[in-house]
């Protein structure tokens, strides 16, 4: 997130000259999954001095966002990050299986043992003490007593077994019913966790590995149209 926040603010300074907008251009954070998570991190960074080694640095308040629009926030830990992993590995080996072809039955082969292969993934990450940093706790906490948005927009999909949403919409309705002058939305639409994903390969242009897969196109484009048509509904909004 800090770096994150490094390049978002040099990026802000390179097209502000570029384009010449003014101060008062409004900014919009707008993220799906782990990316709304970075999000929410980069509009709780607070401003304040911190040491390092001898020198004391002054650390600058966030820009202040015009607002958020967050699609099926994600504040899962390492682990259980594993079945968004295994989610979208299922979803592209299933769509790669209905087409049919030689490999037909290789694809049908790793769809049988998808469960036993995330189980192990997960075992391993807690082996290995992998979690996220801040983690989800932590996260929500930060949320509620220093985010500075005063319009976050929440987009969760119908078909979702991954979003967490609900839990980041308590945690701001009580920081904005108290301490911030902010307000927080949700909309429903149809789809799941992967609508916002589209991936067009051809699988020899990723690595010679790839080969068998052939072409690979996942993603909805009707849905993610619909998507985008309302988040800049939502941003009109603000």
């Amino acid at each position: 997130a800090t770096e994150a926040a490094r390049l978002r603010d040099r990026a802000i300074r390179a097209v502000s000259v570029r384009e010449m907008y003014p101060p008062t251009l409004p900014i919009f954070g707008v993220g799906h999954s782990l990316g709304s998570k970075l999000h929410v991190l980069l509009a709780c960074a607070a401003g304040g001095q911190s040491a390092e080694g001898d020198v004391e640095v002054v650390k600058e308040p966030p820009p202040l966002y015009a607002g958020h629009v967050l699609v099926a926030f994600n504040n899962a830990s390492a682990v259980d990050t594993v079945r968004l992993l295994e989610n979208f590995a299922r979803t592209l080996l299933k769509k790669r299986s209905a087409e049919g072809g030689s490999q037909g039955d290789i694809f049908d082969s790793i769809l049988g043992n998808m469960p036993a292969i995330t189980v192990m993934a997960q075992r391993a990450a807690q082996a290995a003490g992998l979690e996220f940093n801040p983690d989800p706790p932590t996260t929500l906490e930060e949320a509620r007593a220093s985010l500075r948005s005063p319009s976050v927009k929440m987009i969760k999909f119908k078909d979702d077994d991954l979003d967490m949403n609900e839990s980041l919409v308590d945690v701001l309705m009580k920081r904005f019913e108290v301490s911030y002058p902010g307000k927080v939305w949700t909309r429903e639409l149809k789809g799941n966790h992967l609508t916002p994903v589209m991936v067009r390969v051809q699988g020899t242009n990723v690595s010679p590995l790839l080969k068998n897969f052939g072409a690979v196109n996942l993603g909805d484009e009707v849905a993610i149209e619909e998507l985008a048509d309302v988040t800049v509904e939502l941003i009109r909004k603000v």
